[in-house]
């Protein structure tokens, strides 16, 4: 298992994002500053595009704003 950590900063907050790998998968876990937490993957639709899901399912426009977020912190 590989972890690599981060912060991000989402509506003013410092979010800790955790990157962990599991069986060739890699998840992020985000650690809001009340201490709840959110899985999220970058997953591949039907026509091929990827987007970013919530794990277990139920929180995707939060997922979805989590995930653009480290994904501009991966490419910076």
């Amino acid at each position: 298992m590989q972890e690599n950590k981060f912060q991000i900063n989402y509506k003013d907050r410092q979010v800790n994002i955790e990157e962990v790998s599991l069986g060739g998968q890699t998840l992020y876990r985000a650690t809001f500053p009340d201490k709840t937490a959110l899985f999220i993957a970058r997953a591949k639709n039907a026509n091929a595009a990827f987007f970013w899901t919530s794990v277990p399912e139920g929180r995707q426009q939060l997922a979805e704003e989590i995930g653009k977020l480290i994904e501009e912190y991966i490419k910076s």
